[in-house]
């Protein structure tokens, strides 16, 4: 089982601002906060006129925040900056996939109006522009899950419909450049639902999460030795939504967003190959926080290794709908 958990404020909460999307990479004794903040907004979901910001923090002084009795918010007035600022950003997906290769996913959406999807690369965490991402025989997509090494390329777990679909379905693109790509595989809900998903090496195969975005909703996962062929997917548990799975030292961490009822969620994490099912869907000990408000208002996390720690960022929801970035280590 995952054991207490330490938190703290690291974006706090301010009248009519949505800040949402975290996601965390560390490099060169820097930890690099990347995600996506709003003003509040009534007529989109997750607010308007996002913009991408990045927060970097010594890490030093990070993990010496998560040794005291200290409930000051990590991030200070004018301690981060923007990176990408369209009229609408969503995303901020950043992962190292090499020792000196970092990406960073991004997204503009505009209801009605347009969407458009774009990596970003370079040698450290800081990124200075953006390809459009365009796949042949995809009508449209979003990326979701960290990117990985494979074969002479990379892999981007992403979620969309196929050219001549209406259906969603889960993705796995490749690319060995950031400016061509290829659909290796996709799985598609036999009657569900299925899109974000996120894709892990553990026991000699690989492993996709999937959330099940119709109800009751959920996550599944499917495994393939090769990341073309797949097999059918199977429930792994109702009520919950937005997978992010990464493996260390062959043990599968899974974070996601519990679904309790309509106003009520939960940030949670397990160890979903090794915990009983007992554990986890019937103990609140694998809960990091709950937060009342709609459930889009919070649940999306990323777990990363600082130092042999783990810590899970993730965004936290209110009935102000006015969300907060906040940092659990587990002990």
């Amino acid at each position: 089982m995952i054991g207490r958990f330490i938190v703290k404020t690291v974006i706090a909460r301010r009248d009519n601002v949505y800040s949402s999307f975290p996601t965390m990479v560390e490099h060169d004794g820097d930890v690099y906060i990347y995600y996506r903040q709003a003003k509040k907004s009534t007529y989109q979901c997750h607010g308007f006129h996002g913009k991408v910001r990045c927060l970097r923090v010594n890490k030093a002084e990070l993990l010496n925040h998560f040794a005291g009795d200290n409930y000051i918010s990590i991030l200070q007035p004018d301690e981060d900056f923007c990176v990408f600022d369209g009229e609408n950003e969503l995303d901020a997906i950043v992962c190292r996939l090499q020792d000196n290769l970092f990406t960073l996913c991004s997204r503009l959406y505009v209801k009605d109006k347009f969407a458009a999807t774009y990596v970003s690369f370079a040698d450290t965490p800081v990124f200075a522009g953006r390809y459009e991402v365009v796949v042949k025989g995809v009508e449209w997509l979003v990326f979701y899950g960290k990117p990985f090494r494979w074969d002479e390329g990379y892999v981007f777990p992403a979620y969309g419909v196929l050219e001549g679909r209406t259906e969603c379905a889960s993705l796995v693109l490749y690319t060995t450049d950031f400016r061509s790509w290829a659909l290796l595989s996709h799985i598609q809900g036999n009657g569900i639902i299925l899109n974000e998903n996120s894709i892990v090496y553990h026991n000699g195969r690989y492993v996709m999460f999937i959330r099940q975005d119709s109800p009751p909703y959920g996550i599944w996962y499917a495994a393939s030795e090769d990341l073309r062929r797949w097999s059918e997917p199977v429930r792994l548990m109702k009520q919950a939504h937005a997978p992010m799975a990464i493996v260390r030292d062959n043990r599968c961490i899974l974070s996601f967003r519990r679904l309790y009822r309509d106003d009520l969620s939960a940030v949670a994490v397990i160890l979903p190959f090794e915990d009983t099912r007992a554990v986890w869907q019937d103990d609140t000990t694998t809960d990091i926080e709950t937060y009342q408000g709609s459930l889009f208002d919070g649940g999306y996390t990323d777990p990363v290794f600082i130092d042999d720690h783990l810590f899970v960022v993730y965004y936290m929801g209110n009935l102000c709908a006015e969300p907060y970035i906040r940092l659990a280590r587990l002990t």
